[in-house]
């Protein structure tokens, strides 16, 4: 009771000092005999585990008196003095047992006796965004960059001491191991094929392997699987492992006894941590793209070369912002900046659900011709995660002229290169971009930089991307076990059709299907301006799981030539838009037969029921498209 004694005293004389101060009245002094005292007192306590929030709160309190509310807030055992109110809450980042005590304030003093009660909080509290990021895929030390494993003075970045040229440390069975994170709290560490950590030699760690020739060495080591949580300190988190956990290097023995890592950097395919003690700082860059030898990439063409045509032209904006199955206008409008030398920053505050409810429209007085090969380029980079973003480079009033209207995934945080090499002209007098961020959460923000439309014939430097291998265009086989469409082939699949003029307005007949066994002919006998006026969609049974990855082919044979045909593997539903396996956009040669094959294409979420669209909006008159050989199956691990 003692060390409650010189608590309960220090906090009478703050009270007695405010009563002085404040009241009017003479106050006689601390009467200890008139203490309130906790006989038949009870408070409520409610612990929200979905949120960890914990929640204390009086119903009735003595007449005179107000609660004193002492509560454990870091595990230590003790309950730190913490408020006055009524009700309080509090939300704990961290799973354990905590405790709680009520005492009794009155003029005189406060309680020596207290009513305490012990709770549980479940699980550490994970900030989504970095959980998402972490989860679901290996990380390694990405040995390609300079101060991938680094050092320096406790109070930096780790690297002002030295740091790792690439490939450095080849030999030392580093570049092996691998960790993942569980969006449910577990990490897990792999040695690799070696079965071994790296070890600095002044850890005293695994001494047993120290060849003690004062160099760093490799020991031998299991997998292993542990716990970590995301720790807020301010404004800077914190990835905290479990105490003795393994990592890729083991820079001092404080590190695996309570590995505590700083997080500098952190997207869904980069991850840069910090690990310091009163001594040092170390370094580490963390990757979780698949570990290929390293070629040189192209890193998109030149913004200040004389080429390009977008550094010197004049535009002006238009943007369309909408959400839902109806197409209603957003509340607030899109943001747009010009930062300058070809970089714009967009703010998305409103969610969308749909490909083309979220445009920005740059209206351009650039010209391009028919008889000149152009190249176009430019880079992204959003705050969260955009499936399907659109770039389309377009003749301005002409919805139907463009030169590609692609889709391309933004990952947050990542800087992703679009770019089109040496695509045939097409006579504009001014040329548009528009692009289309619908499906983007609300709250995304988009930087673009870098907008280059160039003659191909124009050296910038920057050179160009080299040819892609040769696609395999061996479409899947039909007639096996494993292919789901066979069954759709079997029976008669419930159809949607959408068939509409060059002003949108559907024409008064769909479009003629004929199905015989795996085959299916189209005819459209009235022509077509615009994406999406030609659709056709096979509405299945067929189903999935998040996560499933299947593999896609068929073959189409048109009568004549058709560009810029869309082929789209999608949860059914309206407003099921953002949710697709994929959408592509193919161009086919007239009387061949033409293989579509996209392999290994993972589903987002959950599906029930799996759409199969088609649209070959820009079809003359009176053509047709045969469509047979459709695979859909599991991909092979």
């Amino acid at each position: 009771m003692k060390k409650h004694n010189f608590r309960y005293l220090a906090l009478a004389c703050l009270v007695t000092a405010a009563m002085s101060a404040c009241s009017p009245e003479d106050y006689a002094g601390v009467d200890e005999n008139g203490l309130p005292t906790m006989e038949g007192v009870d408070f409520n306590l409610n612990v929200d585990q979905a949120t960890n929030e914990v929640v204390v709160s009086v119903d009735k309190l003595p007449e005179g008196t107000y609660p004193v509310w002492f509560i454990d807030t870091n595990q230590d055992g003790k309950t730190d003095f913490y408020s006055t109110l009524g009700e309080l809450s509090k939300i704990y980042s961290s799973r354990g047992k905590y405790s709680v005590a009520l005492h009794l304030g009155n003029r005189n003093g406060f309680s020596r006796g207290e009513v305490r009660k012990d709770f549980t909080v479940d699980n550490d509290l994970l900030d989504p965004a970095i959980i998402a990021r972490l989860s679901g895929k290996e990380w390694r030390i990405d040995h390609s960059v300079a101060a991938h494993l680094a050092c320096g003075e406790p109070t930096t970045d780790g690297t002002g001491w030295w740091s790792a040229q690439p490939d450095e440390k080849a030999d030392m069975g580093l570049y092996d191991d691998r960790i993942s994170f569980t969006a449910e709290g577990a990490y897990t560490y792999n040695p690799g094929e070696g079965g071994t950590v790296f070890v600095n030699k002044g850890s005293g760690l695994y001494t047993e392997f120290d060849p003690h020739n004062d160099a760093d060495y490799m020991a031998k080591v299991d997998a292993q699987t542990s716990t970590y949580k995301i720790e807020m300190v301010g404004d800077q988190k914190y990835l905290v492992l479990g105490n003795k956990t393994l990592f890729p290097y083991l820079s001092t023995g404080d590190q695996y006894e309570n590995p505590r890592f700083r997080i500098e950097d952190i997207t869904s395919k980069k991850l840069v941590l910090v690990y310091a003690n009163a001594d040092i700082a170390w370094h580490f860059v963390l990757t979780s793209t698949d570990d290929v030898p390293a070629v040189p990439t192209f890193g998109g063409y030149k913004y200040d070369s004389n080429c390009n045509m977008w550094k010197n032209a004049h535009f002006t904006n238009d943007f369309y912002y909408a959400n839902g199955d109806g197409w209603a206008a957003n509340p607030n409008p899109i943001g747009f900046k010009d930062n300058g030398n070809g970089s714009y920053t967009v703010t998305l505050p409103d969610a969308s659900s749909q490909q083309w409810q979220a445009q920005v429209k740059f209206f351009t007085d650039m010209a391009s011709n028919a008889s000149t090969k152009y190249d176009f380029s430019l880079k992204f980079e959003a705050s969260q995660d955009i499936k399907g973003a659109t770039v389309k480079l377009t003749k301005h009033g002409d919805d139907g002229t463009f030169y590609f209207a692609d889709r391309v995934d933004l990952a947050a945080g990542d800087n992703t290169l679009f770019f089109k090499d040496n695509f045939d002209g097409l006579d504009m007098e001014n040329v548009d971009l528009v692009l289309d961020f619908g499906g983007a959460p609300a709250g995304t923000i988009v930087k673009i930089s870098d907008v280059v439309f160039k003659e191909h014939g124009c050296d910038d430097g920057a050179g160009h991307p080299e040819t892609a291998p040769a696609a395999d265009n061996t479409a899947y086989a039909y007639d096996t076990a494993d292919n789901l469409w066979k069954a759709i082939d079997a029976t008669e699949c419930e159809m949607f059709y959408f068939y509409a003029d060059a002003a949108w307005a559907p024409y008064p007949d769909h479009q003629v299907l004929k199905h015989e066994g795996k085959s299916y002919t189209l005819t459209f006998p009235n022509a077509t301006s615009a994406q999406w006026q030609n659709q056709v969609a096979f509405y299945t049974p067929l189903s999935c799981a998040a996560g499933d990855t299947y593999d896609f082919s068929c073959i189409m044979n048109p009568s004549v030539d058709l560009s810029n045909v869309t082929v789209k593997l999608v949860r059914h539903g309206e407003g099921n838009e953002g949710n697709f396996f994929f959408a592509e956009q193919v161009n086919l040669t007239g009387g061949e037969d033409n293989v579509i094959k996209i392999p290994a294409k993972s589903a987002d979420v959950n599906m029930e029921t799996i759409d199969l669209f088609f649209d070959f909006g820009g079809n003359p008159a009176n053509s047709q498209v045969v469509i047979k050989d459709i695979v859909l199956k599991k991909t092979a691990k």
